[in-house]
């Protein structure tokens, strides 16, 4: 019987059948992984919301600034 587990461990602790058994268990658990596999539901996407607050191009804050009055505008007209 003593001789039955040297020789056991001889074969447990050899090399290649440690890099095999890795091998299959991450085989099996790659394939459990696969079958049990669920695409999750595609989520609705929410509208952007601009900030009224800060300006989306210059050409807008021009505006707003002429509207403003911020632009001093020069009435003599030299022909």
């Amino acid at each position: 019987m003593n001789d039955f587990f040297a020789t056991l461990k001889v074969v447990v602790m050899n090399k290649s059948v440690l890099i095999t058994a890795v091998c299959c268990i991450l085989a099996i658990n790659f394939a459990n992984y696969v079958a049990k596999y669920r695409k999750k539901p595609p989520r609705r996407k929410m509208p952007k919301v601009h900030d009224a607050s800060t300006p989306a191009s210059a050409e807008t804050s021009e505006t707003e600034a002429e509207n403003s009055g911020e632009y001093e505008y020069n009435d003599d007209v030299v022909e």
